[in-house]
């Protein structure tokens, strides 16, 4: 996670939108308490329930650690009760999820009505104006085409940087899998949550977005 991530987070994304309780989960939950959110909520209190699960957390966390650290999968959270957590942060790991699918319908099962959904996924610029140079030299080809010239208008225009849009670096952890639109995010990601925050930050973009539970 890029320092400028954590920082928005604990600087603005909780404190605009903070957890309605106090029982929260992070996945894919670090040792590293700089790369982990609950850390944040810390300094908030000792009364928080705090847990973060990762595919890959040690058997043995450290003991210093100021949340609880669980070997989980997300695709399958039976270790937790139906409506037990009051938010879930889910902060650049379903592009590293093969079945993120099932590990949103867990959220939408261990979280409780009224409860918050964190989320934050690499995306990729819309490149409307490479959009438009792209067909700019399809046209230029079309005219030249008499001449035998379309080709090298249409290789510019599809095989080089002047068609190809900016998207976050393959990031295997263990896996790469995913790059997430702005409509995927908004009916996929949150599809069944009140959306009440949605935003991009940095380039490539990142994609935050805070979905509210519907109540019963």
């Amino acid at each position: 996670m890029q320092p400028i991530v954590f920082e928005h987070y604990r600087d603005y994304i909780f404190k605009k939108f903070p957890p309605p309780g106090k029982r929260i989960l992070e996945i894919g939950a670090l040792p590293d308490t700089s790369q982990t959110l609950l850390s944040i909520f810390v300094s908030w209190g000792n009364d928080y329930e705090l847990i973060g699960i990762d595919l890959c957390a040690p058997e043995n966390p450290p003991e210093r650690l100021p949340f609880r650290l669980l070997r989980c999968n997300a695709n399958d959270m039976s270790i937790f009760s139906d409506s037990y957590f009051d938010a879930v942060i889910a902060v650049g790991v379903f592009n590293n999820d093969r079945y993120f699918w099932r590990s949103l319908a867990e959220i939408r099962r261990v979280l409780r009505s009224e409860g918050l959904f964190y989320v934050h996924v690499p995306g990729f610029e819309r490149g409307e104006y490479k959009l438009k140079f792209k067909k700019l030299l399809y046209r230029i080809g079309y005219k030249f085409r008499i001449f035998g010239l379309d080709r090298p208008f249409i290789y510019l225009a599809e095989n080089t940087w002047l068609s190809a849009v900016a998207t976050y670096h393959y990031s295997p952890t263990p896996q790469d899998y995913y790059r997430f639109s702005e409509v995927a995010v908004k009916e996929v990601v949150m599809g069944g949550f009140e959306i009440i925050h949605y935003e991009q930050l940095l380039y490539p973009p990142r994609i935050i977005a805070v979905g509210k539970k519907a109540g019963p």
